[in-house]
């Protein structure tokens, strides 16, 4: 039973840590990117919506892609996603549909 339990917990270290280093990468990718993302608050009336938005590095009109994130909410991972796109010369949103009164996803 031990050497089950065992096997069952290392399994479980194995699988989350390219979870926590993914996440590390999106988080430094973000950091080093020359766009611009910000965080805004959408409102309609009594409700509040968070959304990460990245905009790319043109002046001329350029498409706009909606990003919805997983059910782990609005992750580094997601926030990439949009500076990948504005580097594709899209305006990206992504909306925290995990938002709430006083706050959305941790990243």
């Amino acid at each position: 039973m031990r050497a089950l339990f065992g096997t069952i917990a290392v399994a479980a270290v194995l699988t989350a840590a390219p979870t926590v280093q993914a996440q590390d990468w999106a988080k430094a990718r973000l950091e080093n990117s020359p766009r611009h993302g910000e965080w805004v608050e959408l409102k309609h009336g009594d409700r509040t919506l968070k959304a990460f938005v990245v905009f790319p590095e043109r002046k001329e009109k350029v498409p706009v892609v909606l990003v919805i994130h997983e059910i782990f909410g609005l992750t580094d991972w997601v926030r990439g996603v949009c500076d990948q796109l504005a580097e594709a010369g899209y305006i990206a949103i992504a909306p925290d549909l995990l938002s709430k009164p006083g706050g959305g996803t941790e990243t």
